[in-house]
C-alpha cells in the first residue's frame, strides 16, 4: 500500500515518510534514509521525518551526522519525547557526558526519571558501578518500552530485552523494533533469540518477498544479522543517488 500511494503520487512527503518509518522498523536502513531524504527535499518544513532520518542516519553510525540533524530538529521548534531521545541517546553514542547530562536535564520528564537517566549516563561514560539499575528502570513507574528494550541492551542485560518484546507481543500489541537495530547494542544481533523474534514477528517472510535488508540475510540454512554494511560511506552513497535497488 505504501508502494502504491507512491506511485500515485511520488510528490507525496507524507508517503514518502511513513513508507520510510516502515522501511526503518524492518531494518532496511539504505531505502528508509533515500524515502525520508525524499520526503524532506519534497517538503522541508515537515519536522518529523528530519527526526526520524537522524535516527536512520545514526545506524550508520555517523554518529556527528545525526547529533546534528536531532539538535536542528529541535532548533527549529520539535520538542517532542522522541526528538529529545535522540539528541540524548546520539550524546551517549559520541561519548560526551557533559552533554549527555545536559540532555538529561533539559528533557520533558518528571524528575525521578531524570535522575534514573543520570545513572545511566554515570554508568556507561564514567565507569560507575550500579548494579541495581536494570532493575530498577523496570521498576520505574511509566517506562516507555522502547526505550526500556534499548536500555536494557545497553547494560548488557540481553535477557530482559527479548523478555520485554516478547511479552509485549504476548499481550497482543504492536512492537515498534527500531531500538533493536541499534549500533550500540549489537550483541543482540547474534543470539537466537533475536532470529526468533524476527520470524515471530514476520519480518523474515517479508524479506524473502520483498528483498533484504541492510542487516540480516540468508546463510545457508540460517540468517545471519549484522550490521557491518551499515557505514558512513553507504550513508553517503544513499545520500548522493536518491535511491537504492529495493527503494520500492
Amino acid at each position: 500500500l505504501f508502494r502504491e500511494a507512491i506511485t500515485r503520487d511520488e510528490k507525496s512527503a507524507t508517503a514518502h515518510y511513513w513508507y520510510g518509518e516502515h522501511l526503518s522498523k524492518t531494518g532496511r536502513y539504505s531505502d528508509s534514509v533515500a524515502h525520508m531524504q525524499r520526503a524532506i527535499n519534497l517538503d522541508p518544513t515537515y519536522l518529523p521525518p528530519q527526526t526520524d532520518i537522524a535516527f536512520s542516519v545514526l545506524h550508520f553510525r555517523d554518529y556527528e551526522g545525526a547529533a546534528a540533524r536531532f539538535r536542528t530538529a529541535w532548533d527549529k521548534g520539535l520538542r517532542s519525547l522522541t526528538s529529545w531521545q535522540g539528541n540524548f541517546v546520539t550524546s551517549l553514542l559520541l561519548d560526551d557526558p557533559e552533554v549527555a547530562h545536559g540532555w538529561v536535564d533539559a528533557g520533558p520528564l518528571p524528575e525521578p526519571a531524570k535522575v534514573m537517566l543520570h545513572r545511566l549516563v554515570a554508568v556507561q561514560l564514567e565507569g560507575v558501578a550500579d548494579a541495581d539499575l536494570v532493575q530498577d528502570l523496570l521498576n520505574a513507574p511509566g517506562g516507555e518500552y522502547r526505550f526500556l528494550m534499548w536500555a536494557t541492551a545497553l547494560l548488557g542485560d540481553l535477557d530482559k530485552t527479548f523478555e520485554i518484546a516478547n511479552e509485549r507481543l504476548d499481550r497482543g500489541h504492536m512492537l515498534d523494533t527500531r531500538p533493536l537495530w541499534n549500533p550500540a547494542i549489537t550483541a543482540l544481533h547474534a543470539r537466537p533469540e533475536f532470529i526468533a523474534l524476527l520470524d515471530r514477528l514476520g519480518y523474515i517472510e517479508y524479506w524473502e518477498a520483498v528483498g533484504w535488508g541492510d542487516i540480516c540475510r540468508p546463510h545457508g540454512d540460517e540468517i545471519v544479522c549484522d550490521s557491518a554494511a551499515l557505514t558512513p560511506e553507504r550513508l553517503q552513497q544513499v545520500l548522493e543517488t536518491g535511491q537504492t535497488k529495493h527503494s520500492l
